[in-house]
């Protein structure tokens, strides 16, 4: 299981993403479910307007999203930009589609990220320009019970080109 990502949208098959500069993780366990709390820092200092696909691995569909909250940050730290969600059953509400988002993700051409599959939660955000984008998702998981004990998996894993390298970090805290 990988860790969140930030896929920068038109992609044209290449999933470029936000490179992760930082991956927090916070576990309650009550009984056999765990809360698990997602904070991922990512950097988004691109100079222009980014189209972004936020994707999570929801455990091959057994995890339930309840909440994904978003800022984006100047390089100042004060908050240029925000997004909350609380996942809600879609057939129940009659929100308006974004328009520019949704004319970002026809163009986009890697049709296993666009079309909805359980496993993964998805969130576009349009329009994002900053420093860094903070992304806090929360959701509730059923442990496993497996040789006699309840056990977790947390999706931590990050691919080595999606890793801010420590020089960039140096970089971009000096501008």
């Amino acid at each position: 299981m990988h860790a969140p990502q930030c896929i920068i949208l038109p992609d044209s098959g290449s999933k470029s993403t936000l490179k992760v500069q930082k991956l927090e993780c916070r576990v309650e366990i009550h009984v056999a479910m765990a809360f698990v709390s997602l904070r991922s820092f990512f950097f988004c200092d691109e100079g222009r307007d980014l189209d972004v696909l936020f994707e999570c691995d929801m455990y091959k569909g057994k995890a339930t999203a309840m909440a994904c909250d978003v800022e984006v940050r100047a390089a100042d730290g004060s908050v240029v930009k925000r997004f909350a969600t609380q996942v809600v059953d879609p057939e129940k509400i009659n929100a308006p589609e974004d328009e520019h988002m949704k004319q970002m993700l026809s163009s986009y051409t890697n049709s296993s990220t666009t079309s909805y599959d359980p496993a993964y939660f998805r969130m576009p955000l349009a329009g994002i320009r900053g420093h860094v984008m903070l992304v806090d998702m929360q959701y509730l998981v059923p442990m496993e019970f497996r040789a006699g004990r309840y056990s977790l998996e947390v999706p931590t894993q990050i691919p080595g080109e999606c890793l801010c390298t420590q020089s960039r970090v140096h970089a971009m805290q000096r501008r």
